[in-house]
């Protein structure tokens, strides 16, 4: 069983400092460095870089906002429409995910590069700052699960409505709730630090993958949405009764098939794409090696040229007398003459 711990909030003068707010900020310049990073590494274009990651960012965060009141919270809208642009008021991670990778796509058509090796470059940054953002949600505990026994469970604040056996909770933990040190704890799922230790172990494997051999453009983005969507799938079972809106199934539960739904058609068409080109660079000619046979070719019928015979008339240097040598005959003579 682990502890609930909660540090902050800081207070600097007129603001309140969380350690939420701080890891989500350090999640954003560690992943754009790493993006940075991983885009010199492949020869990528700076420029469009730079450009990309705020399409990436500012799109990523507006739709992370909508998901989250849209789909979780529609009765937040229906008090006051402008909650939708308080994009600080809750954020969804597959919102975020979706709006971020929407935004990248758009800006790279308008650009007309290629996709895909950008989106490898950006998928390999998310990873990274999803360490962190998942760290400041462990943090926060914003993603409380069910009331368990669990051995690898954190001993939340209690409830009304969450003792154990009695009785699961209709809606999240309220914050004045989670923040009574005096109410009894209650053992729960922590979302968010499972989250976490996924975290690390999608970057490992996505830094195994890259660091043994070349992979097909869009690897990266085809293994995050593969690995993820069951994982989130699975997750969404745990946490405290959520909207069902569709089957039985959670937002993020449809979200997730969608989601693995796209890894599966990019699997397929991007292997189909890198068999493809590797197939033509085979049945293609080398055309340096071409032109140096050719070369070569005519260096060897070119009269005079080095390794063929002169076609002059005068005698070449180099061929050798057929009869015997000048020495040979003189000996031959001085024979001769003893005998005689």
């Amino acid at each position: 069983m682990i502890p609930y711990f909660n540090p902050g909030p800081w207070t600097l003068g007129p603001f309140s400092i969380h350690a939420f707010g701080i890891l989500v900020g350090l999640a954003i310049i560690f992943g754009v460095t790493m993006v940075q990073r991983d885009a010199d590494r492949r020869g990528l274009n700076p420029q469009i870089i730079s450009e990309a990651q705020i399409w990436a960012l500012v799109v990523g965060f507006v739709l992370a906002h909508w998901v989250s009141v849209i789909f979780y919270f529609p009765e937040r809208i229906k008090e006051d429409p402008l909650e939708l642009i308080y994009i600080w008021k809750g954020i969804s991670s597959f919102g975020g995910f979706l709006g971020g990778v929407g935004g990248l796509i758009f800006f790279l058509k308008l650009k007309k590069v290629d996709i895909w090796p950008y989106l490898d470059s950006f998928g390999w940054g998310f990873a990274w700052a999803w360490i962190l953002g998942r760290m400041g949600c462990t943090t926060a505990h914003d993603h409380p699960g069910k009331v368990t026994d669990f051995a690898f469970s954190v001993q939340y604040p209690a409830f009304p409505g969450a003792i154990p056996g009695v009785g699961q909770p209709t809606a999240d933990v309220s914050q004045s709730a989670l923040l009574n040190k005096y109410l009894p704890l209650v053992q729960r799922y922590d979302l968010g630090l499972y989250e976490l230790i996924f975290a690390v172990c999608l970057v490992t494997i996505l830094f195994i993958f890259n660091r043994k051999s070349k992979r097909f453009p869009g690897f990266n983005v085809t293994l995050l949405a593969l690995i993820y969507a069951p994982v989130r799938f699975f997750f969404d079972f745990l946490r405290i009764v959520d909207n069902k809106i569709f089957l039985g199934l959670t937002p993020g539960q449809l979200f997730a098939i969608a989601l693995f739904g796209l890894g599966l058609w990019m699997l397929v068409t991007r292997t189909r794409a890198a068999r493809a080109r590797k197939a033509s660079t085979q049945d293609r000619p080398d055309d340096g090696d071409e032109a140096e046979k050719k070369t070569a070719a005519k260096k060897r019928t070119k009269p005079g040229s080095k390794g063929t015979r002169a076609t002059s008339g005068k005698p070449s240097k180099d061929a050798s007398d057929s009869g015997p040598s000048k020495s040979a005959r003189k000996r031959a003579r001085k024979k001769g003459r003893k005998r005689h």
